[in-house]
């Protein structure tokens, strides 16, 4: 899959978008998104850095308030070629904003995911992550366990990014 964008247009994609109106329990289990073998499978190719808009890519984006599983799920070989540093041009294999659902992301493998991004936002709005969980709610449930996270890397010359394999929100 190729976004062809340009230098001054964003194109965002995301491979499994669970939104904030789906309410009953939500399992998003044994898919593939992109591949583990053939680079730049999903290539969001806007440079985009005159645009006012970060350009963003997700595996899978998970917005329900209801329970959610995620699982056994293989994301591979993304690739954002968003060169600004608007904080919304960030890449994650599986991104978790949960507003008051209890979720489990169990035994996903996430490999190969790239970008290219200068903007230098931490934590859940870092540029480049595995898993982000993000958005606790207390007394509901978060367990992220037995994931494989592997070759996730930023090409810009900007030192000032942040990277995650996994990043988990804190209660706090």
């Amino acid at each position: 899959i190729i976004l062809n964008g340009s230098s001054t247009r964003a194109f965002n994609f995301i491979g499994i978008y669970v939104s904030s109106n789906a309410t009953s329990n939500n399992v998003i289990n044994n898919n593939i998104i992109g591949s583990s073998s053939v680079s730049y499978s999903i290539y969001a190719s806007s440079t985009n850095t005159t645009g006012n808009t970060g350009q963003y890519l997700f595996g899978v984006y998970n917005g329900a308030p209801g329970y959610t599983i995620i699982s056994n799920n293989t994301i591979g070989n993304l690739h954002n070629a968003y060169k600004g540093n608007n904080s919304l041009g960030r890449t994650s294999g599986i991104y978790n904003e949960i507003t008051a659902g209890s979720t489990l992301i169990d035994n996903n493998i996430v490999t190969d995911i790239y970008t290219n991004t200068k903007h230098s936002g931490t934590k859940e709005y870092a540029c480049i992550t595995g898993i982000t969980q993000a958005g606790l709610v207390a007394g509901k449930t978060y367990i992220l366990s037995r994931n494989k996270i592997s070759n996730i890397a930023n090409n810009t010359a900007n030192n000032e990014i942040s990277l995650y394999g996994i990043y988990y929100t804190s209660s706090n």
